[in-house]
């Protein structure tokens, strides 16, 4: 038996903008924001009325960098399973002992951190809130040249049941952004 599938039209704007890249990022312990947020799992979005206990933490980068960015991709298969991978990559300029000390943090065994992050489009996610992200991946390069970067990149990664969440009003997220 077939199982019916509720249809919706997508339309496209011309006054909406599309701009890749990042504009923000804040992360959070997941266990400081659980009791916090509330997810409504029917329209994908997050109510979060009042600032969580304990703050996130605000990383800088250059949202010029040609590199940051998030992705969250499903895949579903035929048996009705299916499996989201959210992927945010970051840039940090400099290999210095500060980046490497907060970078090396992240790997912490067990970890779950959830990511607030904004695009550069305007669109707002709060993502790795199910299961947490975890930092798959940190890379360190000086560069060859005097044109080449000296930078660290990280890559945080999750493995979720929904694509990311989004705030229902500005309040929400205004509350989820707040940093130490």
């Amino acid at each position: 038996m077939a199982c019916a599938v509720t249809l919706t039209t997508i339309t496209t704007s011309c006054t909406e903008s599309y701009s890749g890249g990042l504009k923000s990022l804040v992360l959070h312990n997941k266990a400081d924001i659980v009791d916090d947020v509330t997810i409504d799992e029917a329209t994908g979005e997050f109510v979060c009325p009042s600032a969580p206990t304990t703050p996130g933490v605000a990383l800088g980068f250059n949202n010029k960098d040609a590199f940051s960015n998030f992705t969250d991709v499903v895949t579903a298969n035929p048996d009705g399973t299916r499996n989201v991978v959210p992927t945010i990559q970051m840039e940090f300029a400099r290999m210095s002992v500060e980046n490497r000390t907060a970078l090396m943090s992240l790997t912490q065994a067990g970890a779950e951190i959830v990511a607030a992050v904004e695009t550069a489009a305007g669109t707002q996610h709060l993502v790795g809130f199910e299961f947490g992200l975890i930092a798959s991946s940190i890379d360190g390069a000086t560069g060859a040249n005097r044109a080449d970067k000296n930078r660290f990149q990280l890559t945080l990664v999750g493995d979720e049941n929904s694509l990311s969440y989004q705030p229902t009003a500005e309040v929400d997220w205004t509350s989820i952004n707040t940093v130490a």
